[in-house]
């Protein structure tokens, strides 16, 4: 049982300077008030109601009572795009989130408006995927062929998710289980080539019946990363950087009642990854070993007034690392345990309650024996919609104790559709996020008087569509946010690393989204331009005359820009992909940056239909003007790379 009761934090809001409001309003208000103004000389026949359903998660905590919150779900053909790659190159390339990668062979974590990878969860059909023990989830394991889609949520949703959601959360989901009433078999196969010697296989085939759906996914990827790159202004080649890798994933699902499923899903993957020396090593023999095995069930049960649901899963994470030159040889085993049930009920289409329990139970071996964490929980959330359906909230609630703490997460959420053409959005959540095992019991370095984080966050937002001709239509998204943190974790140290407590860390920003989307009879035009402005400052310390009150949070790039422009033409589709990624500090007291770098990639794809097969023909060209940059300190990415892949798909 929880033993104490947490007060509820103040929710303290702060402004912008004033030159950071005027350009945020030149940034976002200007655009939307020219699109506003077109649309009053816009004839009435051309008008269009847009009610997209673009949020399409088959979890319902977030397909029907995230209100309020920004979802963006990456489209099913980029996912076709990127299937040789993983899911970090597709969020590189896509979204103006910060992937932190230690190298092309290395780890990569998630960085949402500054938030640390801590912060940052990883949801994986409705289940955390985070290590148990590290509390992070790296993205370079995650291969896009083994998800069916991909959802980013910015911004906390601490009600739903739970707690240790503070800035944001990739949402991956498998196939459902697909049924036909006579017995379908389809399948694909896929081989891709690279520089640096990458090479790639995957296979799909999916079998379906009445009753019955198996879907069995696998993959293969290996690569040497024997690029080349500048060392004090030398030429070098990557050395001790070969990679293996391989993922197989089975599901199978069972309709027990025409209203009821059962499936079952288990994925195994295991990474071998050899660690290059950096710019301040001469050589490196550094080793890494992944595997990870997961398991889940999952009943799920609808009616016309409700829906019921039960999850469960298992997973066990393996990490072994390896460095003979100081005779280091460690194994990190962990192992996590999780069980939801939910109930919805739906009393008219203005009125829905969401109940559900969640548990999560969590295990790491260190030097002194087993820890674990306990997390349970209790929330609820209700959905109200008013008689027009212009406007929408949610309220939410959970309860939650971690272990003997126990702590009251509320939030709530609202959209109203002010126009045909606009809708604006809003959202205030209360955050908390409990050390992780890692941080408070990893030896040498962990820090048992660490403090949980703890603090408040909200964001505004707003989405406009104006659709001038049948054939042209024009979007544009704004957000606002603020999130402000106590007890901020961080690691500092020389030799050994330790986790320590910041006081206050005070993020605020903004990001937007223009899309332009043009058809002709045989021709798809589309501009897409996506920007990100964040400014995570450390406000207050716990240490007297610490320099780092007032400077940015380390490796939080102050901006980030996409343009994406694309042309499909009868099976032909061709894109260039423009990102930027601002100056990043890796020091708390701002006395050391790393340069801005801006890269252009470029794909060119083919689609041939047959009666009964497809063939699908891509290749890429990443780093097209062969940039040298690094994203973290003293590890050189690769230069220009090109790639191809051919798949076949039985249709």
């Amino acid at each position: 049982m929880c033993l104490q009761m947490k007060k509820l934090l103040n929710l303290k809001f702060s402004f912008f300077n004033t030159n950071l409001q005027l350009a945020l309003l030149m940034f976002f208000i200007v655009p939307l008030s020219v699109v506003a103004q077109i649309n009053t000389d816009t004839l009435q026949e051309v008008l269009i109601k847009d009610k997209k359903q673009s949020n399409t998660s088959h979890d319902i905590k977030l397909k029907e009572f995230a209100t309020g919150q920004q979802i963006i779900t990456l489209d099913s053909s980029l996912l076709q795009q990127y299937k040789m790659q993983q899911v970090s190159q597709l969020l590189q390339q896509q979204l103006p989130v910060f992937i932190r990668s230690y190298g092309m062979n290395s780890m990569a974590t998630l960085n949402f408006r500054g938030s640390s990878a801590a912060q940052s969860q990883v949801v994986w059909n409705g289940v955390p995927i985070q290590n148990a023990a590290l509390g992070i989830a790296d993205m370079s394991l995650f291969p896009v062929s083994m998800m069916n889609q991909v959802q980013v949520l910015y911004g906390s949703s601490s009600a739903l998710l739970g707690s240790g959601n503070v800035g944001g959360a990739l949402l991956l989901e498998s196939e459902s289980p697909k049924f036909d009433t006579t017995v379908s078999i389809k399948g694909e196969a896929s081989l891709g080539w690279g520089s640096f010697h990458q090479y790639q296989a995957a296979a799909k085939t999916q079998l379906s019946h009445k009753r019955l759906s198996v879907l069995l996914n696998g993959l293969l990827q290996q690569s040497e990363n024997d690029f080349s790159y500048l060392k004090f202004g030398n030429k070098t080649t990557n050395r001790n950087a070969t990679s293996k890798g391989a993922s197989g994933m089975l599901q199978l699902g069972y309709r027990l009642t025409e209203f009821s499923t059962l499936k079952a899903i288990a994925w195994h993957q295991t990474y071998h990854r050899q660690i290059p020396p950096a710019l301040f090593e001469s050589n490196s023999v550094k080793k890494r070993e992944d595997v990870n095995t997961r398991f889940l069930v999952a009943w799920n049960r609808k009616q016309k007034s409700g829906e019921q649901y039960i999850r469960t899963a298992y997973f066990k994470d393996v990490l072994h690392y390896q460095d003979s030159t100081v005779q280091l040889n460690s194994n990190n085993l962990s192992h996590q345990s999780y069980l939801e049930a939910g109930w919805k009920q739906t009393f008219t289409y203005r009125h829905k309650l969401l109940v559900f329990l969640p548990a999560q139970w969590s295990q790491m071996q260190t030097t002194k024996g087993w820890k674990s964490q306990w997390k349970t929980a209790v929330a609820a959330a209700y959905t109200y919609t008013d008689a027009l359906e212009k406007f929408k909230s949610t309220m939410h609630l959970r309860a939650e104790c971690i272990d003997n703490n126990f702590i009251l997460l509320p939030g709530i959420g609202a959209t109203y559709q002010l126009t045909n053409y606009l809708t604006v959005r809003g959202n205030i959540q209360k955050t908390y996020r409990a050390p992780t095992l890692n941080e408070w019991y990893y030896d040498p370095g962990g820090n048992p008087n660490l403090l949980s984080e703890q603090g408040w966050a909200a964001d505004v937002g707003y989405s406009a569509v104006w659709q001038p001709l049948s054939s042209l239509k024009i979007t544009q998204e704004g957000n606002w946010f603020y999130r402000s943190i106590h007890n901020w974790i961080a690691w500092f140290g020389g030799a050994i690393w330790t986790p320590h407590n910041i006081a206050t860390v005070r993020s605020v920003g903004a990001d937007a989204q223009w899309t332009a989307s043009y058809t002709t009879r045989n021709f798809q035009y589309q501009l897409v331009i996506k920007g990100a402005y964040t400014s995570a400052i450390t406000t207050q310390s716990y240490l007297p005359n610490d320099g780092s009150v007032g400077k940015q949070i380390p490796y939080t790039p102050l901006w980030l820009w996409i343009a994406n422009a694309s042309i499909a033409y009868k099976g032909f589709s061709l894109q260039l992909n423009q990102t930027y990624t601002s100056y990043r500090f890796y020091n708390t007291d701002e006395t050391g940056y790393l340069p801005a770098y801006s890269l252009s990639n470029l794909q060119l794809s083919k689609i041939v239909d047959f009666k009964k097969y497809q063939v699908q023909l891509g290749g890429w060209v990443n780093n097209i003007w062969d940039v040298s940059y690094t994203i973290v300190a003293s590890r050189p990415m690769p230069g220009r790379n090109v790639s191809v892949a051919v798949t076949l798909i039985k249709k």
